[in-house]
């Protein structure tokens, strides 16, 4: 009786196993499917004709001869030499030479005799800018014809670019790589990011060996995607034996746009 009652218990576990077995599978089989059944084929092409339309909708930088913006920026730039801090404001409704306010140096109310400085290299900078002819052209950073879809990453789509930064001639832009980070649900542009893939040259005895330009974006209630964060680190060599190392970033805040 004892050996029948532990061959029974036996077939039960054996059974018992089996139904673990066949249930696992089971599971497998439907996350399988369930899986391919609700993930379609991402349709690349509509990914980088989205994304097109989205940059016109996109300001990346909020560059000179602004015709719609006012905002405040916190600069911080880091050299091997300190640190310095600025804060300012420009106010587009202002008068050319009055656009610009300095609100901190070094998180400090600035003392009246650098303002004063401040407010004369203002006035400067716009009796050029009267003088110097405006281009109509949209300020641009990228070759729109080099947008590739390149990989999925979290919840943000990845194309890659050719950059075109204003300051570097042909050559040196052809030393540079890009992506755009845009996010699947909203199809909005969220970030920006290049970087050098080899040292560039700039002038006899002086280089770049490390580039990186990174730029963080958000909606703006105009419609428009603006910058939120920008950073732009530098490293490298000036006049053959000095290193230079230069760390800079801006925080916009206080954006508004004027028609």
């Amino acid at each position: 009786m004892f050996t029948s009652h532990k061959n029974q218990i036996s077939l039960c576990l054996q059974s018992l196993k089996n139904a673990v077995k066949i249930a696992t599978l089971a599971t497998l089989l439907s996350v399988s499917f369930t899986s391919s059944a609700q993930q379609p084929t991402l349709d690349k092409q509509a990914v980088v004709a989205n994304t097109k339309q989205a940059l016109d909708k996109l300001v990346w930088r909020f560059g000179d001869h602004n015709e719609h913006w006012s905002f405040q920026v916190e600069s911080i730039l880091q050299t091997l030499h300190g640190k310095s801090q600025r804060l300012q404001r420009f106010d587009i409704d202002k008068e050319p030479a009055k656009q610009w306010t300095l609100l901190e140096q070094d998180n400090k109310t600035p003392p009246a005799g650098l303002i004063k400085e401040y407010n004369e290299i203002q006035r400067s900078n716009a009796q050029e800018e009267s003088q110097a002819t405006k281009s109509n052209a949209k300020d641009t950073f990228m070759d729109a014809s080099s947008l590739k879809f390149k990989a999925i990453e979290g919840d943000s789509l990845v194309l890659s670019f050719q950059p075109k930064v204003d300051l570097l001639n042909e050559k040196q832009n052809r030393k540079l790589t890009g992506k755009l980070f845009v996010n699947k649900d909203t199809q909005l542009i969220t970030k920006l990011l290049i970087v050098n893939t080899d040292e560039i040259s700039v002038s006899a005895g002086s280089s770049i060996d490390e580039l990186e330009l990174k730029v963080d974006f958000i909606q703006h209630s105009s419609g428009f995607t603006v910058p939120d964060v920008w950073i732009y680190n530098t490293k490298g060599t000036a006049f053959v034996f000095s290193d230079f190392e230069e760390k800079n970033s801006k925080k916009y805040s206080q954006i508004k746009r004027v028609e």
